[in-house]
């Protein structure tokens, strides 16, 4: 075997998610990552790998994998290993583990073994049923609704259960019991989709709930997204009723099988929610609890017999996406009364969630709870704040008391975006305690961390996390408090600080899907173009040119970040046909159409920045990325044909709005957005920065004045052409716009608009937006220096090249990559420049260096040097491993 390896392979994943239910592909990417080293090593790379596969982890060697022995394969691939080994049957597990050699031939020992297990196909739901109640028999309240139905079944198991799994598909929402105990910790679950398109359902691991004799199973069903037939009246009607399809696959210890289905045997009754929806709130009352609903032993009572009726969804897929969950409990930090028996409660933060209520009252109390992201000056709701506006309906909650001592009651089939909320019908004063904010959210683990040594950056990118996790809830939401739609053009601004703050590939793989599925579904129906807003049914009409490019834009982000070349390769057709449409709308290579650079400060629509130049610089980006797509999947005509579709393109744009005689483009946002893009010749790009400056620091007295695509740009495109200061400057300026002026109006997280303290219309607006979050991956790309390589994706090589190092004293950036954690801390002690990083084993970093004198230079590790292109910059390749470098500076 030799020596022993530098690697050692560690965190296994299934198509990047670790031991997964419901893996559809019979042959998913495995990939691993490496342990971090403890020193620089340059033959810290993989040579070859051996995976094995099997049916149990102690058949995992050499000589006893029953699945696969893909024996040694010379490769230095971690990410995207086909899985080409015996496929097993749905819902099987397969085990499987892997070992490496490294640069040197040194073998490591196999990691720790992972499992993923096989979903199931159409046919092995046979005989489940879709099934619901008889609505028509159930009696409503006076707006028309129904309570939310309980269902429930039991069985009898003949000996112990050694595994069991349920797989649940309950829309809009629903939640499923076992013996009286919710499986999991999940809401809201499953995620929304277009239903008419596909469904997605749930696979839990039961095997410890159930028990020998009589089992209980029970489900509570949502409106959801499904039948949401309260707000977007007016032709965008639900999809149905609520119903529900399971099987329960169950195999005991005296060798039995048992599948239990939904069917006719199945029972009924309405739930004590009597009142559901995802906008307007939920009632609960809790006098009409049954107890013991999805216990053994209940007596029948007034359980009917459900309904079989119509699939609610023609297909259905496992969801691969991480679920909605609680994240956080949030004391509310204080409350005032407004009128008598009215109270408004402060929780200090805006979010997305809900409340949870612990009271003890008399029986029939009911108390209501309205959600605000704003208060007046007297303490008391805005109700242009409530989501009224849009949805012609206030967030609100009831819950009526049973009167039996102490009650806690958080809803199930609703969330809010809110900070304040009133409570009105209680007697007496209320304490402190009364409520507590629970935060929801898809629960994605943290994939990067930012810190630095000024606080105003810091409570940037804090704001910027809390207003991502505000509408991250199974697609990418515009606000919590109001529409909560997936408007492409706020998805394709954030996707990048997504990914760098969050392990949200599976959420973007999802979300792609569902922009594939709105094609053809706008107002002209043109086949090859998404709607405005998906999923769901209010689609806002065909999508503009500049909101539509997020079919291309997501996929190669997520190519360039996670080298999902699964997925560009399957999207690459609807890529193609859609960038066709482009070609055949342009103008003399212009797009005239588009919403343009959305909410500058003060407005909605763009005034200094004309619509036409955002929509052909996005015009010229697609058709750079398809000649780089098409190059990656060896489509090589494709390539040639859009990199000379992109020249055309340039030409056009700098003839139509370059202004050579000042070198711009005519505002912030269109130097910003022609730098970013790479739609500036070389040759101008510095006299292009310097035009950029002067629109701050001129035109607008040192402050940004840019929407959602010249912001997400405009720190980094200055930092890049020599107008750090500029930067720096518009970053901490006082007055409007300026970030810290928002923090003084009190928010929390970013608002729709940057507004002016003087106009009216400041709180119609949502308080809750992720588009003005989108320049905080600068934080990471920018401060902290750390950049991906297209040409090498998933970080396989990747740069540094830390921007502000004069404004600041240290900076820290730290971002756990589909190849391992990167590390970045860079720390200014008068001249002195210290940076310590860390590159991942089986990467190599390019990493720029302020420096004033190369021989100043001080680098742990054996490093390649190389000029710079630029004075005061010296250029090293790093090998593997943590590494601390020392240098001098100017002052």
């Amino acid at each position: 075997m030799g020596a022993p390896s530098s690697l050692r392979p560690v965190d296994l994943r299934c198509d990047r998610r670790p031991t997964p239910f419901g893996i559809d592909s019979p042959q998913p990417a495995l990939s691993w990552k490496f342990a971090a080293l403890t020193e620089p090593n340059p033959r810290a790379g993989q040579k070859s790998y051996q995976i094995l596969a099997a049916t149990t982890p102690e058949k995992l060697t050499s000589a006893a994998a029953d699945l696969w022995d893909s024996g040694r394969i010379r490769s230095n691939e971690t990410l995207n290993v086909s899985y080409t080994g015996r496929s097993v049957a749905s819902g099987e597990r397969i085990w499987w583990t892997v070992r490496v050699w490294d640069l040197a031939g040194g073998a490591s020992d196999f990691a720790v073994a992972a499992w993923w297990e096989r979903a199931l196909n159409a046919v092995d739901w046979i005989p489940a049923h879709w099934i619901a109640p008889d609505y028509a028999t159930w009696s409503t309240d006076p707006s028309g609704q129904y309570p939310a139905p309980l269902l429930r079944r039991t069985f009898t198991l003949p000996a112990a259960t050694i595994r069991a799994r349920a797989y649940v598909c309950g829309l809009g929402y629903h939640e499923f019991h076992i013996n009286g105990t919710l499986c999991g910790d999940a809401v809201l679950e499953p995620a929304q989709t277009d239903y008419d398109c596909h469904g997605l359902y749930v696979t839990h691991d039961i095997t410890a709930l159930l028990r020998v004799g009589e089992n209980t199973l029970g489900l509570i069903l949502g409106h959801g997204w499904f039948h949401q037939d309260q707000v977007w009246k007016g032709g965008f009607a639900p999809y149905g009723r609520p119903g529900a399809i399971a099987k329960i696959v169950i195999a005991c210890a005296d060798d039995t099988e048992h599948a239990i289905v939904t069917d006719h045997t199945w029972l009924c009754a309405p739930s004590p929610i009597t009142f559901n929806n995802v906008y307007a709130g939920e009632i609960y009352d809790a006098r009409l609890e049954i107890p013991g609903w999805c216990q053994s032993g209940m007596p029948a009572g007034n359980w009917r017999p459900v309904s079989l009726v119509k699939p609610l969804t023609p297909e259905l897929q496992p969801q691969h996406l991480p679920p909605i969950r609680r994240t956080q409990h949030i004391p509310a930090v204080g409350y005032r009364t407004i009128t008598k028996g009215t109270w408004v409660y402060d929780l200090g933060q805006n979010f997305a969630g809900w409340v949870r209520l612990r009271l003890t009252a008399p029986r029939g109390t009911a108390v209501c709870l309205r959600f605000a992201e704003d208060i007046f000056a007297d303490g008391s709701l805005n109700p242009l704040s409530t989501g009224v506006v849009h949805t012609r309906c206030v967030q609100t909650d009831r819950y009526i008391c049973h009167g039996n001592g102490l009650e806690v009651w958080e809803p199930c089939f609703t969330y809010h975006g809110f900070r304040y909320v009133e409570v009105t019908g209680l007697v007496g004063e209320p304490p402190r305690e009364l409520i507590e904010g629970v935060v929801i959210h898809t629960d994605f683990a943290t994939a990067g961390h930012f810190s630095c040594s000024d606080p105003l950056l810091n409570r940037l990118h804090e704001t910027a996390r809390w207003t991502l996790r505000s509408n991250l809830h199974g697609v990418p939401t515009d606000c919590p408090a109001r529409e909560r739609c997936g408007w492409l053009g706020d998805a394709h601004t954030i996707t990048e600080v997504t990914l760098f703050n969050f392990d949200s590939l599976t959420f973007w793989r999802k979300f792609h899907r569902d922009i594939l599925n709105s094609r053809g579904r706008g107002n002209r129906a043109e086949p090859r173009v998404p709607t405005n807003v998906t999923p769901g049914q209010r689609h806002c009409g065909q999508a503009r040119p500049d909101w539509a490019v997020a079919l291309v834009l997501i996929p190669w982000h997520l190519h360039v970040y996670a080298d999902d070349r699964k997925l560009l390769r399957e999207a690459y057709p609807a890529m193609r046909e859609f960038t066709g449409w482009l070609e055949e709308i342009a103008d003399h290579h212009l797009i005239l159409d588009g919403y343009g650079d959305w909410c500058p400060p003060g407005l909605l629509e763009p005034i200094e920045c004309p619509p036409a130049l955002t929509s052909t610089a996005f015009y010229f980006l697609v058709a750079s990325i398809m000649a780089r797509s098409a190059s990656v999947l060896g489509h090589t005509d494709d390539a040639a044909r859009y990199t000379q579709l992109a020249d055309i393109i340039q030409t056009a744009f700098q003839q139509k709005f370059y202004r050579p005689s000042n070198h711009t483009y005519g505002s912030q946002t269109a130097n910003a957005v022609a730098l970013g893009f790479g739609l500036v010749p070389a040759s101008a790009a510095s006299l292009v920065g310097a035009g950029l400056a002067r629109h701050v620091t001129h035109d607008h007295r040192g402050h940004f004045n840019a929407g959602i695509h010249g912001l997400r740009h405009l720190f980094d495109m200055l930092c890049e052409h020599g107008q750090a200061a500029v930067a720096w400057n518009a970053l901490q300026a006082d007055g409007w716009p300026g970030f810290k002026q928002h923090f003084e109006f009190g928010a929390t997280t970013f608002w729709e608009v940057f507004y002016h303290p003087q106009m009216h219309t400041m709180h119609d607006r949502s308080l809750n937006h992720p588009m003005q979050a989108a320049f905080a991956a600068w934080f990471f790309h920018g401060v902290g220096g750390l950049r991906p390589d297209a040409a090498a994706p998933g970080f396989r090589h990747f740069t540094l090249r830390p921007h502000l190092w004069r404004e600041l004293t240290w900076a820290e950036a730290n971002y756990e990559s589909p190849r391992g954690l990167i590390a970045s801390r860079w720390e200014r002690d008068g001249q002195k420049f210290t940076w310590r990083i860390t590159v991942p084993a089986n990467t190599t970093a390019t990493v720029t260096v302020p420096c004033e004198d190369p021989a100043s230079i001080k680098v742990s590790g054996r490093v390649k040097q190389a000029p710079s292109s630029e004075a005061g910059f010296v250029q090293l390749t790093l090998p593997p491993g943590p590494h601390t470098l020392a240098t001098v500076v100017a002052g």
